[in-house]
């Protein structure tokens, strides 16, 4: 007769894994707070949708996050990100590393989306220290779309 471990190994770490996918994925997708629109949730209008088409499109999810953490390095980048803010977003673009600041609050750093869009054309001119490109080469409606989109990011009042 045959040894019967290393069959029951293996059934054990696909066991484990299935109860972390469950524990760890599973389960938080099944919170209300995640689909629960509230006034802190983000409501997109044509212009800003673009802009978030744009954002998506250009790859800034690789450099930015949106999501301000409740720990101690984001403190002063606004307040802590809440599950309902992004209850009405098709896709989520809370990011991926943080190389760039975060734009959870983004548009509450800059006077409007004029200000967002000059940014976004010359970086370095305002910021000497700045890694972002300058994005002159999107048409103007896409500048201004995702402007839009910056501009509409925002903490709220609490």
């Amino acid at each position: 007769m045959k040894d019967g471990r290393p069959a029951m190994v293996a059934a054990g770490a696909i066991a484990a894994f299935f109860v972390g996918f469950i524990v760890t994925y599973a389960l938080p997708m099944t919170d209300p707070a995640l689909t629960a629109v509230t006034r802190h949730s983000i409501a997109y209008g044509e212009e800003t949708e673009r802009g978030k088409a744009v954002y998506d499109r250009e790859g800034c999810v690789f450099c930015h996050t949106q999501q301000v953490r409740p720990v101690k390095a984001d403190v002063g980048l606004g307040r802590a990100t809440r599950p309902d803010r992004y209850s009405k977003d098709s896709r989520s673009v809370i990011g991926l590393a943080r190389i760039g600041p975060d734009l959870a609050c983004v548009g509450e750093r800059f006077q409007d989306a004029g200000a967002i869009r000059a940014y976004l054309s010359q970086p370095i001119e305002q910021r000497p220290y700045s890694k972002m490109p300058s994005l002159t080469y999107l048409s103007a409606g896409e500048l201004e779309d995702l402007s839009a989109y910056l501009a509409s990011l925002t903490c709220g009042d609490g």
